[in-house]
């Protein structure tokens, strides 16, 4: 009776620490998992500077209901600020001075001519507002909002543009319009004729490139 209550003594005792040492090992290997998962979900942020050789932005004023003039404008400097897919911040600064008149058929000394005239006081008054800055807020799949800073006044817009990343970089795509008339901009306001009335809606295209 002795040596049996002494082996049953012990397989207990064999029992419990292979349930304690099962646990342990289990512990072990959920702290480990967990680990895991919070390193494959932290991601750093990464800075992608633009590169203004390879970015465009194209513009397009009408006037009436059949009159218009396409051009470009270039930006100076810009960068956004990635962590993932998910964009934190970036704002590019356009060249207003850099305006070009690309209307096909107009004489090269008429697109000068409208290239003076957008830059004069009549328009955005480029001596006096040399930049406009674009800072870049919330992206979603309903688009990215943008506040433009235009002769020192805010105004805001839902852009439908598409933020693309790569191994490589960041690309802005899309087409998009910006109402200008809270600016108030002498050439972009209401003339007494209507079918000389300049729009204060300006159709843009963009193609941003950003490298790391």
């Amino acid at each position: 009776m002795k040596k049996v209550a002494f082996f049953a003594l012990v397989a207990a005792g064999f029992f419990v620490a292979s349930c304690a040492g099962s646990e342990e090992t289990a512990d072990t290997n959920g702290e480990a998992e967990n680990q895991d998962q919070q390193e494959q979900e932290v991601t750093e942020s990464a800075v992608y500077t633009l590169d203004t050789e390879a970015s465009t932005l194209k513009w397009k004023g009408t006037e009436g209901e059949e009159e218009f003039h396409v051009g470009t404008i270039n930006f100076s400097e810009g960068s956004i600020t990635m962590n993932g897919d998910q964009l934190e911040e970036g704002s590019f600064v356009v060249d207003m001075a850099s305006i070009a008149v690309g209307d096909e058929g107009m004489p090269e000394n008429l697109k000068a001519k409208l290239k003076g005239h957008l830059e004069s006081g009549d328009f955005f008054d480029v001596a006096k507002f040399a930049n406009t800055t674009v800072t870049l807020g919330t992206y979603s799949n309903e688009g990215l909002q943008i506040t433009l800073n235009v002769m020192g006044k805010e105004v805001q817009a839902d852009v439908p543009v598409t933020i693309a990343t790569t191994e490589n970089g960041v690309t802005i795509d899309g087409n998009f319009s910006v109402d200008l008339a809270s600016v108030g901009v002498p050439g972009l306001q209401p003339q007494e004729e209507e079918d000389e009335s300049i729009s204060p809606v300006i159709q843009f295209g963009i193609k941003a490139v950003l490298n790391k």
